[in-house]
């Protein structure tokens, strides 16, 4: 059974939803999930202690740069909170809120250039920082062109990459007033939980609506998500959101199995934050996980 228009829907299928793709949906009134706190969307992040033999890497964030801080959490349909959907009324409750919330966080979701390769990214301040994956940035200070939803590009620069966990970093380097969306906290991504993947399969195609992604989370490591939520050639470094609109995840890999679909959880981000604005390089490639989420075409 399905709902909604020929241009969104939602399946019942095997007791949950399905997976969704929003292709040119034009919803009514926009609903204004929850943002940061008034104050600045970063704080400085306290490090623990350095076990024996490793290096001390506490070194505070320069004080322009400090760590994220999360976004708050805010209601959604009771459809999210229980195992199953319990009825066509909540079906209809969620699907109203995922339109709300993929055109709430669509505009802070970009293409990401680094040159002959193309990858997904997320801008997560006003001032043009981006989350997106090591493979796509590569290694730190190599130019970048970033494409807004709306066809502006940009121009910036990768930062640290951490090619262990696959996070990277990068930011616009033209001034600007950027759409961005929060992060969610440490830990956030939790069994079970309802989450939407953005991004640009395939490349940036300005004829071509976000192609988004409904699913759960069906697996939680320190290294990994793993969703349902499908991912393609060109969707690494796009975000994973929950359904308060925050940033809980980057997409990183995939495997032969619809089911299994990989993302950096945002705690990488968090952690090694400091690291990551000062522009290191580090780790490998952990094959364990999956392979990349690369495609032909030059997609990443």
């Amino acid at each position: 059974m399905f709902f909604g228009t020929p241009r969104y829907w939602i399946g019942w299928v095997a007791g949950g939803l399905c997976a969704v793709t929003v292709m040119g949906f034009e919803p009514s009134e926009p609903v204004v999930f929850p943002r940061v706190p008034d104050r600045s969307v970063f704080e400085e992040r306290a490090a623990p202690p350095p076990a024996q033999g490793e290096v001390d890497r506490r070194a505070p964030a320069e004080p322009d740069f400090p760590a994220p801080v999360p976004g708050q959490r805010g209601a959604v349909p009771a459809g999210f909170e229980g195992p199953t959907p319990d009825s066509v009324a909540d079906l209809a409750a969620m699907e109203a809120h995922v339109m709300a919330l993929v055109r709430q966080v669509t505009p802070s979701v970009v293409a990401v250039r680094v040159g002959g390769s193309t990858g997904s990214g997320v801008v997560i301040s006003a001032d043009g920082w981006v989350l997106t994956a090591a493979h796509v940035a590569a290694s730190p200070n190599r130019p970048v062109r970033f494409l807004f939803p709306d066809g502006r590009t940009v121009r910036g620069r990768t930062l640290g990459t951490n090619h262990r966990m696959d996070a990277g970093l990068a930011r616009i380097e033209e001034d600007g007033d950027w759409p961005w969306v929060p992060v969610g906290e440490a830990g956030s991504g939790v069994l079970g939980e309802w989450v939407l993947g953005l991004g640009h399969p395939g490349g940036f195609d300005p004829d071509r609506s976000m192609v988004v992604r409904l699913g759960r989370v069906i697996r939680r490591t320190a290294m990994a998500l793993q969703t349902d939520s499908i991912l393609s050639g060109g969707d690494s470094g796009g975000p994973l959101f929950d359904m308060h609109g925050r940033v809980v995840g980057i997409h990183s890999r995939i495997s032969n199995s619809t089911a299994e679909n990989y993302h950096v959880p945002i705690d990488a981000y968090l952690e090694d934050w400091v690291r990551l604005i000062r522009g290191e390089n580090w780790g490998q490639d952990d094959p364990a996980i999956g392979r990349r989420a690369t495609g032909g075409g030059g997609s990443r």
